[in-house]
């Protein structure tokens, strides 16, 4: 372990034990397609917080329950509101800012029905690693 971080790992053949004393060591887990973002968005209808804030409360409940790589399951509909294409614009543009500000590797699991198939290549980052297309 160097600063907190695995540094190097070994072939337990290689005689490498692990003394973490009541820790456990496991792989994290990856969240394949999470609504729960939103309720730190907008926890109550209406009342919106600042989208840095909620991904940043978000990102430390992702963490504290093992999960280290999150697809956020952001909707592109016709309705308006949370699920608008507007305001999947603020999410994608929020995390291309926080990119490296986030301890889990946040991605975007864009779910749209047929009205927003123009929209998914307007939402996808330039790097082509932020949003999931399915």
């Amino acid at each position: 372990m160097e600063a907190g971080r695995i540094a190097h790992v070994v072939d337990e053949a290689e005689g490498a034990v692990w003394n973490l004393g009541e820790r456990l060591l496991l792989p994290g887990m990856i969240y394949l397609h999470g609504d729960a973002f939103e309720r730190q968005w907008m926890p109550r209808s209406g009342v919106f917080f600042p989208l840095d804030i909620a991904l940043v409360d978000s990102d430390r409940r992702l963490l504290a329950n093992g999960i280290t790589t999150a697809h956020h399951g952001l909707t592109v509909s016709w309705e308006p509101g949370l699920r608008g294409i507007e305001h999947g614009r603020l999410m994608v543009t929020a995390l291309e800012a926080m990119r490296g500000r986030l301890a889990c590797d946040t991605r975007v699991h864009l779910r749209f029905e047929t009205y927003g198939l123009n929209e998914a290549e307007e939402l996808n980052s330039s790097e082509g690693r932020l949003i999931s297309l399915v």
